[in-house]
């Protein structure tokens, strides 16, 4: 079973993990998770692989709703904001399913925001498209 954390304490472990290892401890921090859940080597990977369960979507959807409110920093926020909307992007996409309980308006919103504003928005431009499609909003075709 994978060590996904519950607490503000454990969040802290993780964090100082991926302080210690990485250049972009948010980064590192986003992608330990995804490695800690699943066999995938990222984020970037597991939202971009068909074959992640939607089991493993849904677990790794409550880690990073969770990291949202206890990030340490702004940052740490904002990437498990973008983590978020991916894990719920590729539910859509590669299993037809929704994950979340937001409105289609809501997740367009935070799709075109990972268009527009991610950092590592070339990565998973073409799911984010493809989340954008299955949704129904007007005017956007």
């Amino acid at each position: 079973r994978p060590m996904i954390p519950r607490s503000r304490n454990e969040l802290g472990t993780a964090l100082g993990w991926a302080v210690e290892t990485e250049t972009d401890p948010s980064m590192a921090t986003a992608d330990w998770l995804v490695q800690d859940a699943t066999r995938s080597s990222g984020i970037f990977a597991l939202v971009n692989d068909p074959e992640v369960s939607i089991d493993t979507l849904r677990q790794l959807k409550e880690a990073f709703k969770a990291w949202r409110v206890m990030g340490e920093n702004s940052r740490d926020r904002r990437m498990a904001a973008c983590c978020y909307a991916l894990v719920i992007a590729a539910g859509l996409v590669h299993h037809g399913e929704r994950i979340s309980t937001q409105s289609d308006s809501a997740l367009h919103r935070s799709f075109q925001s990972l268009r527009i504003e991610m950092q590592y928005a070339e990565h998973v431009r073409g799911l984010v498209d493809q989340a954008i499609a299955r949704l129904d909003v007007p005017g956007t075709d």
